[in-house]
Protein backbone atom coordinates (compact mmCIF):
# COMPACT_ATOMS: atom_id res chain seq x y z
CA UNK A 1 0.00 0.00 0.00
CA UNK A 2 1.06 3.58 -0.80
CA UNK A 3 0.20 6.95 0.39
CA UNK A 4 -3.10 7.70 2.66
CA UNK A 5 -3.82 4.06 2.06
CA UNK A 6 -0.96 2.51 3.76
CA UNK A 7 -0.82 5.43 6.47
CA UNK A 8 -4.66 4.14 7.12
CA UNK A 9 -3.13 0.59 7.56
CA UNK A 10 0.20 1.59 9.88
CA UNK A 11 -2.42 3.63 12.03
CA UNK A 12 -5.13 0.72 12.75
CA UNK A 13 -2.48 -1.59 13.03
CA UNK A 14 -2.84 -3.84 9.87
CA UNK A 15 0.12 -2.52 8.10
CA UNK A 16 4.07 -1.81 8.68
CA UNK A 17 5.69 1.15 7.56
CA UNK A 18 9.20 -0.41 5.41
CA UNK A 19 12.00 1.97 3.77
CA UNK A 20 12.37 2.56 0.10
CA UNK A 21 14.60 0.24 -0.12
CA UNK A 22 12.83 -2.73 1.94
CA UNK A 23 10.36 -2.17 -0.81
CA UNK A 24 13.27 -2.62 -3.74
CA UNK A 25 13.55 -5.76 -2.22
CA UNK A 26 10.38 -7.29 -1.69
CA UNK A 27 9.40 -5.87 -5.66
CA UNK A 28 12.85 -7.68 -6.56
CA UNK A 29 11.92 -10.76 -5.31
CA UNK A 30 8.21 -11.14 -6.28
CA UNK A 31 10.13 -10.10 -10.16
CA UNK A 32 12.25 -12.89 -9.38
CA UNK A 33 9.90 -15.49 -8.93
CA UNK A 34 8.01 -14.29 -11.62
CA UNK A 35 4.80 -12.38 -10.05
CA UNK A 36 3.68 -9.61 -12.37
CA UNK A 37 3.32 -6.31 -10.58
CA UNK A 38 0.19 -4.20 -11.02
CA UNK A 39 -0.70 -0.78 -9.11
CA UNK A 40 -3.58 0.02 -8.74
CA UNK A 41 -4.50 3.95 -8.58
CA UNK A 42 -7.27 5.63 -6.53
CA UNK A 43 -10.98 5.39 -8.31
CA UNK A 44 -8.69 3.24 -10.87
CA UNK A 45 -7.71 6.62 -12.17
CA UNK A 46 -4.39 6.81 -13.62
CA UNK A 47 -4.15 10.63 -12.97
CA UNK A 48 -4.62 10.14 -9.34
CA UNK A 49 -1.95 8.67 -7.01
CA UNK A 50 -0.98 5.19 -6.94
CA UNK A 51 -2.48 3.48 -2.97
CA UNK A 52 -1.45 0.00 -3.60
CA UNK A 53 1.15 -2.33 -5.61
CA UNK A 54 0.03 -6.18 -6.22
CA UNK A 55 2.24 -8.91 -6.93
CA UNK A 56 0.31 -10.73 -8.57
CA UNK A 57 0.92 -14.84 -9.76
CA UNK A 58 1.84 -15.39 -13.28
CA UNK A 59 -2.18 -16.22 -13.91
CA UNK A 60 -3.57 -12.70 -13.18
Amino acid sequence: MLGKSARFAIDHNFGNQISKEEAIKIINKASDEGLVHKAFHTHLKPELDEEAICNCCKCC
